[in-house]
C-alpha cells in the first residue's frame, strides 16, 4: 500500500512581508516578496514561482538534512540574489 501525499493548494498569490511555513504547501504561479519561509521538513511543491529578497529557515528534519550536508563539505547557504528568483 502506497501513502499519497496531499497538500494545501495555492495559486497565483503574492505574498508580501509574510510568515510562511512551507511544510505540506502546493504554491503554483505565487510571488514571495521580503518574506520569512519555514521549511519543517516536510513535502512542498512550488512551480512558476518568483522570490524577492526572501529569508529562507530550516527547522527540524530540514535542519538537520543541511546540517548533514555541511558535514560532508557540503556549503549550504541562503542566496543573495539582486533580482527576483524564479523557481519553475
Amino acid at each position: 500500500m502506497g501513502d499519497t501525499l496531499s497538500f494545501v493548494s495555492v495559486s497565483g498569490k503574492k505574498y508580501q512581508k509574510a510568515d510562511l511555513s512551507l511544510d505540506g504547501m502546493r504554491f503554483e504561479n505565487c510571488q514571495f516578496v521580503e518574506c520569512k519561509l519555514l521549511c519543517s521538513g516536510g513535502p512542498v511543491l512550488m512551480e512558476n514561482c518568483m522570490f524577492e529578497n526572501c529569508e529562507w529557515k530550516m527547522q527540524g528534519t530540514a535542519a538537520i538534512v543541511v546540517q548533514s550536508l555541511e558535514h560532508c563539505g557540503w556549503t549550504v547557504q541562503q542566496p543573495k540574489p539582486k533580482k527576483p528568483t524564479q523557481i519553475h
